[in-house]
């Protein structure tokens, strides 16, 4: 399978529930007969056409800029699809009038795409190579690459060169980031207090937990006390820690 095809199954979904037509999808855009990009799906509603673009992970600035070229030739309104959207691509989004969607929150993709997404051209065939070989090794040894102890990580994957080590270590810890099923979302902070709407599936600890989020394949760590319980969601002081609007909810442990 295509990398990325899961993602604009999911995207042509979700574009249909909201009474979009899909028209087309993977259509390839020539000028004087050479490609020069590709559409990932052309869908109308209410007599507008519009140029999507989708993202399995997080929409970076390149996802504008390309569904903003292919506006410009093709006269169809952009759009990008994805799981999140970086604040500088909102940014932009804005200024090009490029509409945004999010997948549904708790839509899972594939991991590898996401890690794609985010490292971009970081992701060289040799940082494959490298990961390739750590399928084999145990989990309890990749623990250094999220702690950062490139020592171990030299050691253990057998690399020599210090950038090889750095690149390794955030590819390993960003996959085994967003291998995490996304259990909730912070919905809203407001001072020390944030607002987390959770899987209903998941029981929330009624006493002191650690909240474990991925901002961006970034782990981020709160220490929080439950004040308010709903139906799915939760009001929460951070005690510790740090918690922003948008961010996966990954584990949440009783402390």
């Amino acid at each position: 399978m295509r990398r990325g095809r899961r993602a604009e199954d999911i995207a042509a979904s979700v574009l249909k529930d909201m009474g979009f037509e899909i028209i087309d999808r993977n259509k390839r855009l020539e000028i004087d007969g050479e490609t020069v990009a590709e559409i990932d799906i052309i869908a109308e509603k209410d007599g507008e056409t519009y140029a999507v673009e989708v993202k399995a992970g997080t929409v970076g600035v390149d996802a504008i800029r390309q569904v903003k070229m292919i506006s410009d030739i093709t006269g169809y309104k952009p759009m990008v699809m994805g799981r999140r959207i970086h604040p500088s691509a909102e940014v932009l989004a804005k200024r090009f009038d490029v509409e945004i969607l999010e997948f549904p929150e708790y839509v899972e993709v594939e991991p590898a795409d996401e890690l794609a997404s985010y490292m971009g051209d970081e992701l060289s065939s040799r940082i494959l190579a490298l990961l390739a070989a750590a399928s084999d090794t145990d989990w309890r040894d990749l623990a250094a690459a999220l702690k950062g102890d490139l020592k171990k990580v030299t050691r253990t994957f057998g690399v020599r060169d210090g950038e090889d080590a750095r690149n390794l270590a955030k590819a390993l810890s960003f996959l085994k980031l967003m291998a995490c099923e996304t259990i909730g979302v912070v919905k809203g902070v407001e001072g020390d207090e944030a607002v987390i709407e959770m899987d209903p599936r998941v029981p929330f600890p009624d006493s002191t937990a650690l909240v474990v989020a991925n901002r961006y394949g970034t782990p981020i760590i709160a220490l929080v006390e439950p004040e308010s319980f709903g139906k799915h969601r939760i009001r929460v002081t951070v005690w510790e820690g740090s918690l922003e609007p948008g961010d996966r909810v990954v584990a949440v442990l009783p402390f």
